[in-house]
């Protein structure tokens, strides 16, 4: 059993440094000698240091896992808190270790990097992402690895810094930031929905179990579970650019293609992963995997029919690495961490190397100092690197496809079909890549050094380099082994074997005739002088136009836009202008009129009213004086009398 140390490695402060190294080139590199890409070197080989002391690789010592952990929400003893952890083990160390080593062949093809019009900031963003990669594979907890997966997005857009001042670029830009964004607000709502049912968001140090031996509890848990559980993987599922995003891949971006490659598609892809990867088994004890895998599926199928309508090879590349990303997602949910990846380190490797061989090819047609020498070199890397994407035997893909397609001996019948028709679509798009890019040139002036990197980085994707076997652990009963496998160091040795070993010899030949069939096809379709697939979709101009469009999503997307841009004029029409400018006048007016004419109204009658009463009472004294005024004798002489007698009356009383 591995030790396990509790405390703060020396990685984290060399990617400490990394991330300043890459904040000041992109702030001062204009200004500094090889636009900064020294300090991006130096930040590079700290992080190699940094892994040979924490192995004690470099002091040879014995491994220890290493764990550090930091409370931030609750306290940290709670099984709900929300911390901040670090863990290094050995899958964490191999994963920093490839992510590294790939950036340096992206530097070592500096020549192409510094055509950029702005290569300063493109050298920024390969040291951010490459700090954002790091973080998600040395997080213990979900809220360090969405830090890093942030990380690895802001270098992606970073990365199309170079070209801001194009407005199609930086439309493209602004897209891909958008919906990498909203991948990640789901993530995060997601996480914060479990951090609120309490339940653990500790990642397990132990991924050797296989799915077969975990408890599905699906039945149990609550409906807040399931929610932030489903969020979570469909936001970190979207970093793969999966079905419906695929605008993004069919725009004609003309950014350098390896760095779009590596920092649009595949860094965030293994960012998002990490996290994926060390939740497995909560989301299997849900019952959320193996659903989520005929998600994923789907996703890879949809992906793989737009690209074989696609006419040009960069749109071709990007679909085809989507699709094998979502691929991987679905074997990860049918078969567990180790076949997806396999599948996930083969298919990204084998992309960057083909974004390379592609650009050597079609940069340099015709140009000064071109030899042929090269061009055959180069288009030997092309066909190991498409044989290493589509699970040919010896590649670290084969590892994992065999076991994929053996797992569904397990399911339904209908099940292994469906595995085989995605297989063979996967196949099918892989080669026709191949022979695409191989039409582009027969010679290359890329520099030797170029394509000794190509071979270098080609070596991980053999089978041998991670299973220590030649065939790529995929002969059963045979033993080919020459050295230790690193997959039974990460995953354990039962997560290693074959499962259904009676099924193997059906299963392997089911496997390896859909990869022949596909081969065929793909030469029969594109490899020949005239394009097969170009005729198809002449004569299905409709149907070819909606799938290469991405299924009519982004025009969808378009009228969706349109409708709201319609709707707010509609309304700001109403309000500002009939509501506020006529409507709500003329109802003043109308309403200030009744009602000035109302109360004219009953003052006119309240005034003629009063007039009247008051006439009333002062009518009848007003008649008696003036019947007084005018009157004859007979009234004076009776006043007269009258008043005699109430005088002589008071007198006599006295």
């Amino acid at each position: 059993m591995t030790p396990i140390e509790h405390s703060l490695t020396p990685l984290i402060l060399c990617l400490f440094i990394l991330f300043i190294v890459g904040v000041a080139v992109f702030t001062w590199g204009k200004k500094l000698p090889a636009k900064g890409s020294w300090l991006i070197w130096g930040g590079i080989l700290s992080v190699f240091t940094g892994i040979g002391l924490d192995t004690g690789l470099f002091l040879k010592q014995e491994f220890k896992t290493k764990i550090w952990m930091a409370g931030w929400i609750w306290p940290r003893d709670e099984m709900s808190a929300i911390t901040i952890g670090v863990i290094q083990d050995p899958l964490s160390y191999a994963m920093i270790a490839l992510s590294a080593f790939l950036v340096m062949v992206l530097l070592l093809n500096q020549n192409y990097l510094f055509r950029e019009p702005r290569p300063e900031r493109s050298l920024a963003a390969i040291a951010i992402s490459l700090v954002g990669v790091a973080l998600s594979w040395s997080s213990l907890t979900p809220w360090l690895s969405l830090g890093g997966l942030a990380l690895t997005l802001i270098g992606g857009f970073i990365s199309f810094g170079s070209r801001w001042d194009s407005n199609a670029e930086a439309k493209i830009a602004a897209r891909f930031i958008s919906e990498r964004s909203f991948g990640f607000i789901l993530a995060f709502f997601g996480a914060c929905i479990l951090a609120t049912t309490r339940f653990a968001l500790l990642f397990t140090t132990d991924l050797t179990a296989p799915l077969s031996s975990l408890n599905s509890t699906a039945s149990s848990a609550v409906a807040s579970t399931w929610v932030g559980s489903i969020l979570l993987v469909l936001g970190l599922f979207i970093q793969m650019q999966p079905f419906l995003f695929l605008g993004g891949l069919v725009s004609n971006s003309e950014i350098y293609p390896p760095i779009k490659t590596l920092l649009n598609q595949i860094f965030p892809a293994w960012a998002a992963f990490a996290l994926l990867m060390r939740a497995t088994p909560h989301f299997v004890n849900i019952g959320l995997f193996p659903v989520f895998g005929w998600v994923a599926l789907c996703s890879s199928l949809l992906s793989l029919f737009s690209g074989l309508f696609q006419n040009h090879w960069r749109q071709v590349l990007g679909l085809w690495l989507s699709s094998g990303l979502s691929l991987s997602c679905a074997v990860l949910g049918f078969c567990g961490p180790m076949p997806a990846m396999a599948i996930f380190i083969g298919v990204s490797i084998s992309a960057f190397c083909l974004s390379i061989t592609a650009l050597s090819l079609e940069n340099n047609e015709g140009t000064k100092g071109s030899n042929r020498n090269r061009g055959i070199w180069v288009k030997i890397a092309l066909f190991f690197a498409t044989a290493s994407g589509t699970g040919v035997i010896g590649f670290i893909t084969a590892t994992g496809g065999l076991r994929w397609i053996s797992q569904a001996f397990e399911m339904a019948g209908g099940v292994v079909a469906a595995f085989l028709f995605v297989f063979f679509f996967f196949v099918l798009l892989g080669w026709k890549l191949a022979w695409s890019i191989n039409k582009i040139s027969l010679e290359c002036s890329a520099p030797w050094l170029t394509v000794f990197s190509l071979f270098l980085c080609l070596l991980l994707s053999f089978g041998f380099f991670w299973t220590g076997s030649l065939s790529g652990d995929v002969l059963l009963g045979v033993s080919d082994k020459w050295i230790a496998s690193g997959f039974e160091v990460f995953f354990g040795a039962k997560a290693n074997e074959i499962l259904h070993a009676e099924d193997f010899l059906s299963s392997s030949g089911l496997y390896w005739s859909a990869l022949i069939t596909a081969f065929i096809t793909a030469y029969w379709m594109s490899g020949r002088r005239e394009d097969h697939w170009t005729l198809l979709a002449r004569m299905f101009p409709k149907t070819s136009r909606f799938l290469s469009h991405g299924y009519g999503v982004d025009q969808l997307c378009q009228y969706i836009l349109n409708g709201i841009s319609k709707f707010g004029r509609l309304t700001e029409n109403l309000v500002d202008h009939k509501i506020w400018n006529v409507w709500v006048p003329k109802g003043l007016f109308v309403g200030v009129k009744s009602v000035s004419g109302a109360m004219s109204l009953v003052d006119k009658k309240l005034t003629l009213s009063i007039g009247s009463g008051l006439r009333r009472l002062v009518d009848v004294p007003a008649k008696i004086l003036q019947l007084i005024q005018v009157g004859d004798v007979r009234w004076y002489l009776f006043f007269a009398l009258s008043s005699g007698f109430a005088l002589l009356t008071h007198y006599l009383k006295m």
